[in-house]
Parts: structure tokens; C-alpha cells; sequence
């Protein structure tokens, strides 16, 4: 699923090198090697469907990441 959401776009994914040797198998995705000490700036995103914006499900999982990510910002 990931190189359909990437592909074609100025979006980035930082995935396992073992994932990312997969996904870009007959896509025209670049697979660039990660490197250490590399200061870039990261900006978070959730996409979704407007349609399931009410959604009970989706509702839950939208607020149980962004909690995740904040508790992961108050580690640093």
C-alpha cells in the first residue's frame, strides 16, 4: 500500500529498509538510504476520507495516534 500513496507525489516515507526494498519492486518509487545525525524537518500527517471524519472507529484511531505522538514528544 505504501508506494500507491507515495508514487507520483513529493511525500516521503521513513520505513525499514527491508519494506522499502519490497515496495519499490516494479514501482517508480526511489528507495534512498537513510542518514544518521541527519537534521530534516518532519511534518505529521493523517489522511482520511472526509466521509469518515464522524466516524466512531476512525474518531478513536485519529486520537489514539495523536496521543501516541504526544506522549513521544514529551520523551524528548
Amino acid at each position: 500500500m505504501l508506494p500507491f500513496l507515495v508514487e507520483g507525489t513529493d511525500l516521503t516515507a521513513l520505513v525499514p529498509r527491508l519494506l522499502a526494498s519490497r515496495s519499490a519492486t516494479g514501482q517508480s518509487v526511489t528507495v534512498v538510504e537513510f542518514v544518521p545525525g541527519l537534521e530534516v524537518p518532519v511534518v505529521e500527517v493523517m489522511y482520511w476520507h472526509p466521509l469518515h471524519s464522524a466516524d466512531p472507529g476512525n474518531i478513536w484511531l485519529r486520537s489514539s495516534i495523536q496521543q501516541v505522538r504526544e506522549g513521544a514528544r514529551g520523551r524528548r
